[in-house]
């Protein structure tokens, strides 16, 4: 359920770009007329996808050493664990590393800050 929460935050323009990322279908988008009714057409159409195996593992061949080491130590953990905990105890304190490789991760529909 938290997924779909926070995909419901995201602005249009960052939905599409997670869609086009995980080379998804687009959503159909004619019949929307406003932002939000695009924002629940990507959210509808990325929500079931974003959980799909097969679709997980192309993205994950993607991901860089520390990103895959850090979806691990989440999924781990829970998936649901404090910033500060995160920095501690993944990268050593060092906020500004966790917060660029949260960014680049998050841009791309995996990892999210939940605020």
């Amino acid at each position: 359920m938290k997924l779909k929460s926070i995909l419901k935050t995201l602005s249009v323009a960052h939905l599409q770009e997670i869609q086009d990322y995980w080379n998804i279908s687009p959503a159909d988008l004619a019949q929307a007329k406003t932002e939000e009714e695009k924002r629940q057409a990507l959210v509808a159409n990325l929500y079931q996808r974003l959980q799909n195996r097969s679709l997980w593992e192309k993205v994950a061949t993607r991901m860089s050493h520390e990103e895959h080491n850090l979806v691990h130590f989440l999924a781990i953990h829970g998936g649901d664990l404090e910033k500060t905990e995160v920095v501690r105890r993944f990268f050593d304190g060092n906020e500004k590393q966790a917060d660029k490789v949260v960014e680049s991760l998050a841009r791309r529909g995996i990892v999210f800050y939940d605020e």
